[in-house]
């Protein structure tokens, strides 16, 4: 079976306004730019997900809602509490017991180094993962209860900043 994983990092944040913990910061005006960007870019490649999980940071929670709703999908949505301040062992314990066998296309909305740090378990790959960025790793394995380090292939790297500038669209941080 061939499945594919999005990791998708959490639009950049605003760390200029009052917040009483980190599971609170808000984005930004580019982070909820990106996130749309980034939720039409998926739809645009026919990568729509069958489940999106999210971190319960308000970050990752408002970044996926932006991006669901550009994108227009149409997908169950799952806040895991593991995607918050855990590593890679953990999101990877999560995947292979809370997605469905049915689910071939699955976002997960966290952060780092997290992310990055699970790419390479996963697929070897050393990546940066700016903000907003997604990786696209190709899963071959019996379904997602058998995930494990090595068995995925690293398809597609994509900054929001590059996809912003293919779609013509220039910001800086603000």
């Amino acid at each position: 079976m061939t499945m594919s994983l999005i990791l998708f990092r959490h639009g950049k944040s605003d760390r200029t306004i009052d917040y009483d913990t980190d599971m609170d910061r808000p984005l930004n005006r580019r982070g909820r730019d990106s996130a749309v960007l980034m939720g039409q870019f998926l739809a645009d490649i026919d990568q729509v997900p069958d489940l999106a999980l999210t971190s319960p940071a308000r970050r990752a929670v408002d970044t996926l809602d932006l991006a669901r709703r550009a994108g227009d999908w149409d997908c169950p949505v799952e806040v895991a509490g593991r995607l918050y301040g855990h590593g890679p062992a953990e999101a990877v314990q999560l995947f292979r017991t809370a997605i469905p066998s049915t689910a071939e296309v699955v976002v997960a909305v966290g952060h780092e180094p997290t992310w990055s740090e699970l790419v390479e378990i996963l697929t070897g790959a050393t990546v940066r993962f700016p903000t907003a960025a997604m990786v696209n790793i190709e899963i071959e394995a019996d379904g997602w209860g058998s995930l494990a380090a090595a068995t995925g292939r690293l398809r597609w790297l994509m900054p929001s900043r590059a996809m912003a500038k293919l779609a013509g669209r220039s910001w800086t941080d603000r």
